[in-house]
């Protein structure tokens, strides 16, 4: 659960009504007990997989707060008191540290809203200091759309993107293509230069292009792909393989002309 909605009240609530549920929670919400919660001080003292935990036996609920790179704080009516390891990069090696149980099954079953929150923690336009109050709304506006865009991205590409591809890659390539003035002449600069592409349609509909390409095989399709994409940008790219010719002809039907 997200901690816009997560308290105590909420979780005795739902328990009586047979639900169980975990998320993390505010600080300042009330009935918490005050010394769970990590201070910015104390964060600065504490090593990375330092814990705390409380437990209510009336209501069954156990709070926990870890510090990771940052304090998190998760209330839980569906978990004991375990305590695993998990694996975090402290300089350049990745170590064991502690993590309670509850915070490890929370990160994994973690959904949009808490995706989205992570990852505006993680780089966010609006952390940064202003003069003006609406310039910080503007910049938390486009926060929201340039997350949602990469998630939207990660979405629409992932039977194609590779593992690996980092946000910061696609920040970078979002950047080129909104200042890159002359794409479609680039575009047309670089397809006249591949002799594997035997033909180039500029298209109206859902499709911007649609290029015939000649290739030996799939091993030589992903070349020409990378070599591809080396060479311009390009947001979103499928492909379809032609398994028989039935048939393949230039030869125009003058008789219907």
């Amino acid at each position: 659960m997200d901690n816009l909605y997560s308290s105590p009240e909420l979780f005795i609530k739902l328990r009586e009504m047979g639900i169980y549920a975990r998320g993390t929670f505010r600080k300042n919400r009330k009935y918490l007990p005050k010394f769970i919660r990590f201070t910015d001080n104390e964060v600065k003292k504490i090593g990375r997989g330092s814990y705390r935990l409380a437990t209510n036996s009336k209501y069954n609920l156990s709070c926990y707060a870890w510090n990771d790179k940052n304090p998190v704080h998760v209330l839980s009516s569906a978990d004991g008191t375990e305590v695993e390891t998990t694996k975090r990069r402290i300089k350049s090696s990745k170590v064991d540290v502690l993590c309670p149980s509850a915070i490890q099954r929370y990160n994994q079953g973690m959904q949009g809203v808490d995706q989205f929150n992570k990852l505006l923690t993680l780089y966010s336009l609006a952390s940064l200091k202003f003069d003006k109050y609406y310039k910080k709304i503007a910049m938390v506006l486009l926060d929201f759309a340039l997350t949602n865009a990469y998630l939207h991205y990660k979405i629409a590409n992932e039977d194609t993107m590779d593992k690996k591809y980092r946000r910061v890659t696609f920040m970078e390539r979002l950047k080129d293509q909104m200042i890159e003035t002359d794409w479609a002449e680039k575009f047309e600069n670089v397809v006249l230069n591949f002799p594997e592409i035997i033909g180039a349609h500029r298209m109206a509909g859902d499709l911007d292009y649609i290029l015939r390409v000649r290739v030996k095989d799939v091993k030589d399709y992903d070349r020409f792909y990378q070599s591809l994409i080396g060479k311009i940008s390009i947001s979103d790219i499928s492909a379809s393989f032609v398994m028989d010719d039935i048939k393949d002809t230039t030869a125009l039907p003058t008789n219907r002309m």
